[in-house]
């Protein structure tokens, strides 16, 4: 470890390790790694850094937890290997039926999970934490049924716009049969509140179920 740091209110070098070859500026509290800087320009935060200015870096940042009020500027890649975000699907490759609301869709595989905040029980999201999430829900239909297709918060319909109806929704065609989409929208959510897909309105019908599936993961 180094065995002597240098700071100086004059000097335009700011703070300064030196007498050690490793490269590395450790600061520990009480025997605990709270910040790590490598010469390669890795950081790595252990505990929780909060700044109030703008964090700019041309290398890695690796942290628990970031807190900034200000501007982040990367020149590299940056990636949330823990965020929530999920792909889920149906174990099965024949037609399923659906029935009029309240019927929501039975996801009971996923893809990836990460975070483990989709449940292949009851086919639900819940959110770990309060922010915007995107979500994204496929189905291919396999009758001349007409419904409409919803993402539900909580058990009920998202809010709607002042003055208008329920966002999120897309629906089958009476007419049309062998029709796929892809249903599509942010919701706001807060933090344990829960998403699924479901039937608002219209009558029974089939769908493929190789062909249906529910994404989403944390825009911020």
């Amino acid at each position: 470890m180094a065995s002597t740091i240098n700071a100086s209110t004059t000097s335009t070098s700011g703070l300064v390790q030196t007498a050690d070859a490793s490269g590395i500026l450790q600061l520990q509290s009480n025997g605990t790694n709270a910040l790590r800087v490598e010469a390669n320009a890795f950081v790595t935060i252990d505990t929780t850094l909060t700044v109030s200015g703008n964090i700019s870096t041309s290398g890695n940042i690796s942290s628990n937890r970031l807190t900034t009020t200000g501007n982040v500027s990367i020149g590299s890649f940056l990636t949330t290997p823990a965020g929530p975000a999920f792909m889920a699907g149906i174990a099965a490759t024949s037609n399923g039926t659906y029935t009029a609301n309240p019927y929501a869709f039975a996801f009971n595989v996923t893809a990836f999970n990460r975070g483990n905040c989709f449940n292949t029980s009851n086919g639900r999201f819940t959110a770990p934490v309060a922010g915007i999430y995107l979500f994204g829900f496929n189905n291919y239909n396999g009758s001349n049924s007409f419904a409409q297709f919803i993402f539900r918060i909580n058990g009920g319909d998202p809010p709607s716009f002042t003055g208008g109806d329920a966002y999120g929704v897309a629906e089958y065609p009476a007419s049309v049969n062998q029709l796929g989409f892809t249903l599509t929208s942010m919701l706001e959510l807060a933090a344990g509140d829960y998403v699924t897909v479901g039937v608002r309105s219209g009558s029974s019908g089939s769908f493929y179920q190789g062909h249906t599936y529910f994404f989403g993961h944390l825009v911020g």
